[in-house]
């Protein structure tokens, strides 16, 4: 089960690996070296001040669900328990590092565009005008986003349920 999971982190950096993620200074981490790839990705996909302890938090737990894969590897009294753990663990990462990266893609805002409230959430874009995909609508003025593309515009309506 252990390497299983270290096959699947592995799929995972290997589908985000991108010469553009390795510095011009820097020579590219192998194809299987997990937590050198990790460390370009995070950097890559939260990066600036801002966002500091997400890149932190990705490379933590990245780095931990990969030791704790190859301990359940080479371990010979692991249990059902053990295994259901890094299972997991693996899951989380992946969702976690998949979450990132596709607010990044998608250009998710963390404020309204129309009052500056943070009080915006995501909804399914159908709700808005039948499309689709999703939206987001803030819950203190009422306006709603939408995504064409990579790029957000605030819907017409300006108002969800209207």
């Amino acid at each position: 089960m252990g390497n299983h999971c270290r096959m699947a982190l592995l799929e995972l950096t290997g589908s985000l690996a991108s010469p553009t993620a390795v510095p011009a200074d820097t020579q590219a981490p192998q194809r299987d070296n997990f937590t050198a790839w990790l460390e370009l990705i995070a950097n890559a996909i939260a990066a600036g001040a801002s966002a500091s302890h997400v890149r932190a938090y990705l490379k933590a737990v990245g780095r931990e669900c990969w030791q704790l894969a190859s301990w359940l590897t080479h371990a010979k009294n692991a249990t059902r328990h053990d295994g259901r753990l890094v299972v997991d663990a693996t899951l989380n990462v992946i969702q976690t590092i998949a979450a990132v990266v596709a607010r990044q893609a998608m250009g998710v805002p963390d404020r309204c565009g129309q009052c500056g409230s943070y009080r915006v959430r995501e909804i399914e874009r159908a709700e808005v005008d039948g499309e689709a995909g999703y939206a987001m609508v803030c819950e203190k003025c009422g306006a709603v986003a939408v995504w064409t593309g990579n790029q957000p515009y605030l819907h017409p309506t300006s108002q969800h349920g209207d």
